[in-house]
C-alpha cells in the first residue's frame, strides 16, 4: 500500500478502483454492505496518506462475483469461500 500510495501521489493522471469481494454466506444485503464497509476503510487509508479523493474509487460488490461455485448453500469448504473473500486494486489511467 505503500507504494500504490506513492505511485498515485507522482501521477495524477492515474485512479484506483478498489474493489471488495464477501463470500456468499449471510445475505446479499449484508455482504453488499460489508464490501462497501472494507472498500472505503481502504479509500480512506489512501487519503489520509495524501492521496487525493479524485483518484480513489470504492466499489463494494458483496458476492456478486464469486471466483468459485460457492454460491448460496452450496457444499463449500472454509478455504473455498475464503477465495472469495478479497480485495482487489485496478490501476487505471483517468
Amino acid at each position: 500500500l505503500k507504494i500504490l500510495t506513492e505511485v498515485l501521489k507522482n501521477r495524477p493522471d492515474w485512479k484506483v478502483q478498489v474493489r471488495s469481494h464477501t463470500d456468499s454466506k449471510g445475505s446479499k444485503n449484508a455482504n453488499k454492505k460489508l464490501s462497501q464497509e472494507r472498500a472505503d476503510f481502504l479509500k480512506v487509508y489512501l487519503e489520509s496518506q495524501g492521496v487525493p479523493v479524485e483518484q480513489i474509487e470504492a466499489i463494494g460488490y458483496g458476492e456478486s462475483l464469486l471466483l468459485n461455485h460457492c454460491i448460496d448453500g452450496a457444499p463449500c469448504s472454509e478455504e473455498e469461500h475464503r477465495r472469495n473473500r478479497r480485495t482487489e486494486l485496478l490501476l487505471q489511467l483517468k
